[in-house]
């Protein structure tokens, strides 16, 4: 039996999800019933196969010290996805931190979820609810640093896709918060803005 509060906080309905719990970090493993695709939902909630201490913080229970991270897309669905082949050092690097997404990330992971092909496709709820679970605290760029952003990327020499990946970079930046990614190619791009960034390695490891 799941409990009502922790149904309500993950937007849990009858005959939507089958859910255990995994491990030390109280992980819980949601499987949607209505598709043959397997999704992952990482929320290490207080009272959910632990006993809630003083020690732990936030809405999945975590060390009050621990580290705060932020994801891009490509890190994001290394996470939630369990055949992906990042998935492994997403875990072994994100599960013990504090995880949101970095700004115009929360978007492009809300269109992916929802554009993918049957029957991995999500319904905009699910996905919202995948996210917003996996990723509580997601930082976004303010609309002053927004607007100056525009000058920047063109001396940065940025073109095409690059300038979302801007977007990115420049909201962990101005957060000061380290930027997880699996995207090598947006790499040049969060270099060349001076983020903080870390790139996982397929099965395990990182730069």
């Amino acid at each position: 039996m799941i409990p009502k509060s922790l149904r309500e906080q993950s937007g849990i309905t009858a005959g939507e999800v089958e859910i255990s719990v995994e491990g030390l970090l109280s992980v819980l493993k949601v499987r949607r019933l209505t598709s043959s695709s397997n999704w992952t939902v990482f929320s290490c909630y207080p009272g959910v196969g632990r006993s809630s201490t003083t020690t732990r913080s936030g809405s999945y229970g975590l060390a009050i010290n621990a580290e705060h991270v932020l994801v891009d897309t490509s890190a994001a669905l290394a996470l939630a996805q369990r055949e992906n082949p990042f998935h492994r050092a997403a875990r072994a690097r994100l599960l013990s931190c504090r995880r949101g997404m970095s700004g115009h990330a929360a978007v492009e992971l809300l269109s992916v979820l929802t554009r993918l092909p049957p029957p991995q496709r999500l319904s905009p709820a699910a996905a919202l609810r995948l996210e917003v679970t996996n990723f509580p605290d997601s930082r976004f760029l303010s609309a002053t640093d927004t607007a100056d952003l525009l000058q920047e990327f063109v001396q940065a020499g940025l073109a095409g896709g690059a300038l979302y990946d801007g977007l990115v970079g420049a909201a962990a930046r101005e957060h000061k918060l380290p930027l997880i990614t699996c995207d090598r190619r947006a790499e040049p791009t969060y270099r060349v803005l001076g983020v903080t960034y870390e790139l996982l390695l397929p099965h395990g490891g990182a730069t």
